[in-house]
């Protein structure tokens, strides 16, 4: 018994950030909110673009990250200069490692998704109690991650630039995210107060993950304590 704990405990383990590097993935890959927000900040005037070839420049930012464009190359009137590339060749190594990065995460993603399948088969198909076991290795599980969870958005409450930074640091080994808002295009388009919105946005998604989460470890054997009832 306490092997059939011990597998739904680590199948849970791996489910939780799977789920959260899903509800990242739904956050991020959203054209519409990122031009809504492109709007709200006026990214146009601050990058000398207009509306329709900002527009262009986040799709293929998005497109080229989600692996459907082979690259970021575009051109476009800049301050009223036609012609001109939207991102010189830093912003475009930079986006290489970022598009690395990002290829990383669904290859986890969809690692951790597989070994929890297969830790929650074996630990729970014919198991008498799995409704009992689901509950009680889900709290474990789930409890460990949102504690992860809250330190970091506690963090990034009261310190999100230095979260920022701490955070390339981590990710990156070179210099190239440290960009200059008079040569680079990338930065005035994406400032802090872009990356702090969608940080919300991804720690909502997350929060409903967590809650998704849950719900489906504890909601069967509630269900079942009504039925005897």
């Amino acid at each position: 018994m306490r092997g059939r704990s011990a597998l739904c405990t680590l199948g849970l383990f791996f489910l939780a950030p799977a789920l959260l590097l899903l509800s990242f993935e739904w956050a991020v890959f959203d054209h519409g909110y990122h031009l809504r927000l492109h709007e709200q900040l006026n990214s146009a005037a601050a990058t000398g673009l207009s509306f329709e070839d900002l527009q262009r420049a986040s799709d293929a930012l998005l497109d080229y990250l989600a692996d459907e464009r082979a690259d970021i190359a575009l051109t476009a009137t800049v301050y009223g200069v036609p012609g001109q590339a939207v991102f010189n060749p830093r912003e475009e190594l930079h986006m290489r490692d970022v598009l690395h990065l990002f290829r990383l995460e669904r290859a986890v993603r969809t690692a951790l998704l597989a070994a929890a399948a297969v830790c929650l088969l074996l630990g729970l198909v014919r198991d008498p109690i799995w409704r009992v076991r689901l509950r009680r290795c889900g709290l474990w599980a789930l409890g460990a991650w949102l504690l992860l969870f809250a330190l970091v958005a506690i963090w990034a409450a009261a310190d999100f630039e230095g979260l920022f930074i701490q955070f390339h640091h981590l990710l990156f080994t070179n210099a190239l995210w440290q960009m200059d808002p008079a040569t680079d295009l990338m930065i005035r388009m994406l400032p802090q107060a872009f990356f702090e919105a969608m940080a919300g946005r991804i720690a909502a998604f997350m929060a409903g993950a967590f809650a998704l989460a849950a719900a489906l470890c504890c909601l069967p054997a509630a269900f079942n304590r009504r039925k005897r009832a």
